[in-house]
């Protein structure tokens, strides 16, 4: 089975973004740092009409996509396993 593409855009300043990285690394899930920090990743989730990180975005296989503002450690889990 195909696993979704996970990317966590958030800044190194962001403690929950720290968080939310730890918590997927430690929970064996591969994922994309995407830092707000560059123009190109503000405006990608500036066009999902979010200004707040973490921005967890998820892209399935089949084309969807689900994603998360801010750190939600349950929501997060429910969604990935």
């Amino acid at each position: 089975m195909n696993q979704p593409k996970i990317y966590l855009y958030g800044s190194l300043r962001c403690i929950h973004c720290e968080n939310a990285k730890k918590w997927l690394k430690d929970n064996g899930f591969n994922y994309e740092y995407m830092d707000v920090d560059k123009l190109e990743n503000i405006n990608t989730i500036k066009s999902y009409n979010v200004n707040v990180i973490p921005f967890i975005l998820i892209k399935y296989p089949n084309g969807t996509e689900k994603h998360f503002v801010g750190f939600k450690e349950d929501d997060l889990l429910k969604t990935l396993t």
